[in-house]
């Protein structure tokens, strides 16, 4: 982390363009680095459970096409065979799993 987040008399103003750039950069990056740990974590844990097959916020839209939320769970229409059920998700990190298709 650079030092200059962490001093207390520090003043955004006294920085430079390219330096708020750094500062913003390691932020983002420190960021995601925790994200990725948390999508690990809890993807491990499902995985122990037995759900080997887990989505993120960014890759459900391949699979699913969402209709609605609710409580942890929301409504998913699979795009290969059009097939509607349910997915349940966590909401930290945003992770959806276990799809199971309505009953006729």
């Amino acid at each position: 982390m650079n030092s200059l987040a962490l001093d207390p008399d520090f003043l955004i103003d006294e920085v430079t363009g390219a330096e708020q750039e750094s500062l913003w950069a390691a932020a983002r990056a420190e960021h995601l680095a925790m994200y990725e740990a948390e999508l690990a974590t809890a993807r491990h844990t499902l995985a122990e459970r037995g759900i080997l097959e887990t989505w993120d916020a960014a890759s459900v839209g391949n699979t699913y096409s969402l209709t609605w939320f609710s409580h942890g769970v929301c409504g998913a229409v699979r795009k290969t065979d059009q097939v509607y059920g349910m997915l349940i998700f966590d909401h930290s990190p945003r992770l959806y799993y276990d799809f199971q298709p309505e009953r006729k």
